[in-house]
């Protein structure tokens, strides 16, 4: 091969990561994630803490852990310490980890900090969205109205929201937020009554779709607004 024959492959490789990799920032393509055993096992936690099937002051031991789910402690460990880095559990030397609970201020305050970011995130939404993302969105919507089970709910609704502050481009904020979206249902238990919650919640967030489709901003901050002052 002639360096000229080379250069333009070299070329024409580099343009092509270049196009693929603005594809995947615009969000056009999902980027899978690959998870550890901790991490996968965290999450279970969260969702049966959030689902009722743990409860604040509950105590949850390696060993516990490990026999429920099948694992060796050292996975059952590591994800004691995710979760008391998340601000879930809380350890104890010798005795194992503690459900944490959440006080009404602490409540206060992680309403506080999704309203403050609201306006913002309405802009975002009626800016940016894309038939991409009302298709993601739908997709989301559908799962969440089919699913039966508490933690089910709660997660495609986490979903949900993440899609949310992505479009908007709030995207680096998502980790903070959704932490706060967790802590938030573990306190007010708002899942407790799954029929009731899922119900609302599908309608809220497919009357919330609606409103991003006709990019109506003030519409969009108004109803979501007074969803979170609900909650």
């Amino acid at each position: 091969v002639c360096s000229s024959d080379l250069r333009i492959f070299c070329a024409s490789y580099l343009n092509m990561i270049y196009i693929y990799i603005n594809i995947i920032k615009c969000n056009q393509i999902p980027i899978m994630e690959t998870k550890t055993i901790p991490q996968r096992l965290s999450e279970e936690i969260v969702r049966e803490i959030t689902s009722g099937k743990f409860y604040p002051g509950q105590r949850l031991t390696e060993r516990t852990i490990s026999e429920k789910y099948g694992i060796s402690h050292i996975p059952a460990r590591e994800a004691l310490k995710l979760l008391e880095k998340e601000g879930f559990v809380t350890i104890y030397p010798y005795r194992g980890a503690v459900i944490n609970t959440v006080d009404v201020d602490e409540y206060k305050q992680m309403v506080t900090l999704h309203l403050s970011l609201l306006k913002e995130m309405s802009t975002g939404i009626t800016k940016y969205i894309s038939q991409y993302d009302i298709e993601v969105l739908e997709t989301l919507l559908n799962n969440m109205s089919n699913c039966n089970q508490p933690e089910e709910v709660y997660e495609h609704v986490i979903n949900f929201v993440e899609r949310l502050y992505t479009i908007s481009r709030l995207d680096y904020l998502t980790g903070i937020l959704v932490k706060q979206m967790r802590l938030q249902t573990l306190a007010g238990n708002i899942y407790f009554d799954i029929q009731r919650s899922k119900d609302y919640a599908v309608a809220h967030y497919a009357e919330l779709l609606q409103i991003a489709k006709s990019e109506n901003t003030e519409a969009l901050f108004k109803l979501r607004f007074e969803y979170l002052q609900k909650t």
